[in-house]
């Protein structure tokens, strides 16, 4: 039951991740969306989760924040990256979510742990397709090897970047900047 349900994530992950990489989200789906309602969601979807693993997520938002794009892609992404932290982190450790507007018109959100952290040489290829830093690792924690491959799609669909900064043992911080409506 539990590979059976791995297979059906992977199986998502990639038609998800396909559907990214060959089609255009039409303008029509795109709205205007309010990140504090989205970081207050993710927030209160991974209590539970980080609780489990004795994380605190802590979140510092600035007012009236607000991107042009589809909400449920921006919500997976993000929660991607939380969902990550928490699976990263040390027991006991900080999560720390931000989101404000910087001086040349970007939102920043970034999500910083106090995890494992990822060697300099495997950062500039984490978003790509199954590539994994620690194999043994991952497979002990779950997931499908895509969910950063996703992330990055989404983010050049909302026509923004995300930089990885880690430091090994110490902890990763995910940012992504989409250009503020």
């Amino acid at each position: 039951l539990k590979q059976a349900k791995r297979m059906d994530t992977l199986i998502s992950d990639l038609l998800k991740l396909t559907k990214l990489q060959t089609t255009n989200i039409p303008d029509k789906k795109f709205s205007i969306i309010n990140l504090e309602e989205i970081i207050n969601e993710l927030v209160t979807s991974f209590d539970k989760k980080s609780k489990i693993n004795k994380n605190e997520i802590k979140f510092s938002i600035s007012n009236k924040l607000y991107i042009r794009g589809v909400y449920e892609e921006i919500y997976s992404a993000f929660s991607n990256l939380v969902n990550n932290a928490i699976m990263y982190s040390e027991k006991g450790t900080n999560i720390e979510i931000q989101c404000s507007s910087s001086a040349n018109g970007e939102i920043v959100f970034s999500v910083k742990d106090y995890g494992v952290g990822i060697p300099p040489e495997d950062i500039d290829r984490i978003t790509e397709r199954f590539y994994r830093v620690d194999e043994s690792r991952s497979r002990d924690v779950g997931g499908t090897g895509l969910g950063l491959a996703i992330v990055k799609h989404i983010i050049k669909m909302h026509s923004g970047l995300i930089e990885v900064q880690s430091t090994e043992n110490i902890g990763t911080t995910f940012t992504i900047k989409i250009p503020k409506f």
